[in-house]
């Protein structure tokens, strides 16, 4: 059964990390058959603690919804527009896509 996918992003730019980190894993996402979810986050800031706020949120919203938890994909150091090609995270972020 096909399901629809909500991808919120949370970029400034118009095809900026966040927007190329989340067309990846549109690409790779395939029908969930449970309730499943996974944080894709990146961000300029070259240090992951910045991110435990947004993780925590995350982690809250899942135990609330009784949802599984597939991952969550952190990107630090991400500041100019295409900086997230210099990463690995467009490959994770579609690996994530196909297998959920």
């Amino acid at each position: 059964m096909k399901k629809n996918v909500l991808v919120l992003t949370g970029s400034p730019r118009k095809g900026g990390n966040s927007d190329l980190m989340a067309d990846a894993f549109i690409i790779g996402e395939k029908p969930l058959k449970i309730k499943e979810s996974l944080l894709l986050v990146c961000g300029e800031i070259n240090d992951e603690n910045v991110f435990d706020g947004i993780i925590k949120s995350y982690e809250l919203i899942v135990f609330d919804r009784k949802w599984i938890n597939r991952g969550e994909l952190i990107v630090p150091n991400v500041n100019n527009k295409g900086d997230i090609y210099n990463t690995d995270a467009l490959e994770k972020a579609e690996k994530f896509g196909r297998n959920i």
